[in-house]
């Protein structure tokens, strides 16, 4: 540029021209320098919260390298970063640029082959196994990361030994109960309930034991989903389902006693115990003692008949205790000795009952009964008869 040639004026102007020149630059300068400034700080921040993310998350979480033999296949693995969280959830330590093959010598081969195909075809993976070496299950999640040709994968894992554990023996409870369940000596049915828990059919039956069903005469796809009412089309009026109800209600176990049930085809004594479980489902225990029912009923009956053939009999008729004492009189025999009730002779000693030959009598029979004899002495001339008992 040829300075000399220009007027004082143009180069005041050219002079002016390169100072804006130059405060143009340093303040487009000084904006590189704030964003390139902004930008770092943003990034510090950015690797501070997943520091921080990576260093307090429960699960263990490491990137390993899989190494193939001369084959492509999967043969080990080398750890390229760990969180803190991994030596707890894995059981290893100081594994950092270690290979698994060095930290645990019999390690399966299966894990292998799933971080190989990982590795290989970039498809993630979640899924839960056993490891044996260390006895731990573990929930497993497993990605690829950067380029195919790195065979590098990500693991994100979880210690779930203990929930396979409690899921185990859950299992075994299960068995137990329904070991146990199909097996009692009681009808038991499992219902849910729906509304308000006021009508059998708002009982749909869950489970039904093996003895219940034996009752029922039925098999189990025959009633489980069915409401109570279609299996027992009267039990609104039986009483059962006010107390299935309360107990639904308040989870207070309570007892239906015994009550015939009777519908188009069952005419049946049943004695029921209710009782909620903590799932929500009401529990019935029943047991049919129709045969012991009608048993104690025609016993009774007997007895009754018994007494009635004594009461009225013709005869008088006593009942002693080995001593002598009487335990029974009936209206003819009391009427006979002049006593108005069975209390009045009891009080009268016995020897004054007797005339002295009868008394002699008495002596002998109770000599008898001593030595074990029963005995129906049937004295025809006063109408009496003595039923003696050892």
């Amino acid at each position: 540029m040829n300075y000399q040639a220009k007027t004082k004026y143009e180069l005041i102007d050219e002079l002016l021209k390169l100072q804006r020149e130059n405060e143009s630059l340093k303040i487009s300068y000084s904006k590189d320098i704030s964003e390139c400034i902004k930008l770092l700080e943003e990034q510090r921040v950015r690797e501070k919260y997943y520091s921080t993310l990576f260093d307090a998350v429960d699960e263990g979480f490491c990137i390993v390298e899989v190494i193939f033999d001369e084959n492509e296949k999967p043969i080990d693995y080398r750890f390229l970063v760990i969180n803190p969280s991994f030596e707890k959830q894995a059981g290893l330590t100081n594994a950092t640029g270690k290979r698994m093959r060095e930290l645990a010598p019999e390690h399966e081969k299966y894990w292998f082959e799933i971080y190989g195909k990982i590795a290989k075809t970039g498809q993630p993976e979640r899924f839960e196994n056993y490891a044996e070496q260390f006895h731990r299950w573990y929930d497993v999640y497993a990605f690829r990361i950067g380029q195919p040709e790195t065979l590098q994968v990500a693991i994100l894992f979880k210690d779930i030994t203990t929930r396979k554990q409690i899921e185990e023996a859950h299992k075994i409870n299960e068995s137990l109960f329904r070991e146990l369940y199909d097996n009692m000596k009681s009808g038991s049915v499992i219902f849910t309930v729906i509304n308000d828990g006021s009508k059998g059919s708002d009982y749909i039956i869950k489970k039904f034991n093996r003895v219940g069903l034996k009752m029922e005469g039925k098999t189990l796809e025959e009633v489980v989903g069915k409401r109570f009412i279609d299996i027992r089309p009267n039990i609104d009026n039986y009483g059962l389902i006010q107390l299935m109800k309360k107990v639904w209600e308040t989870g207070e176990s309570g007892t239906l006693p015994t009550r015939i049930y009777i519908d188009e085809h069952y005419s049946n004594y049943y004695k029921n115990y209710v009782f909620k479980i903590p799932s929500g489902e009401v529990v019935t225990l029943y047991d049919d003692v129709t045969k012991s029912k009608r048993s104690d009923e025609a016993l009774r009956l007997e007895k009754e008949n018994f007494r009635h053939s004594l009461d009225d009999s013709p005869l008088g008729v006593c009942i002693a205790t080995m001593e002598g004492n009487a335990i029974y009189a009936n209206k003819t025999l009391l009427n006979f000795y002049g006593y108005d009730s069975l209390g009045e002779l009891q009080k009268t000693p016995l020897k004054n009952r007797y005339s002295p030959e009868s008394y002699a009598q008495a002596q002998k029979r109770k000599h008898q009964r001593e030595r074990g004899d029963m005995m129906i002495l049937v004295k025809s001339s006063l109408h009496l008869t003595w039923i003696s008992y050892g």
